[in-house]
């Protein structure tokens, strides 16, 4: 099965990265992406950053772990290379 979010699709499977979360996180980071205020997008890499570092919950079925992680840092460098560092 496969889901798609604002950015892109994700495999779900048995233990994967809660739906709920990943969704908010892309959203956030798509709206901040079509957003010319530095700051939001700024507020939203930090975001990404923390939510990243913080660990993402896991669900039973959720979202491949492999894709997140790397569509979450294509976003965090999107939103880096958008706005000042």
């Amino acid at each position: 099965m496969v889901h798609r979010t604002a950015l892109t699709e994700f495999g779900v499977g048995l233990r994967g990265y809660s739906s709920d979360v990943v969704d908010t996180l892309v959203g956030h980071a798509r709206a901040a992406l079509d957003s010319d205020d530095p700051a939001r997008r700024r507020t939203t890499r930090d975001e990404l950053a923390a939510a990243r570092a913080q660990g993402l919950p896991v669900s039973p079925r959720g979202y491949d772990v492999g894709q997140v992680d790397a569509a979450l840092d294509d976003l965090h460098a999107a939103l880096t290379e958008g706005g000042d560092a």
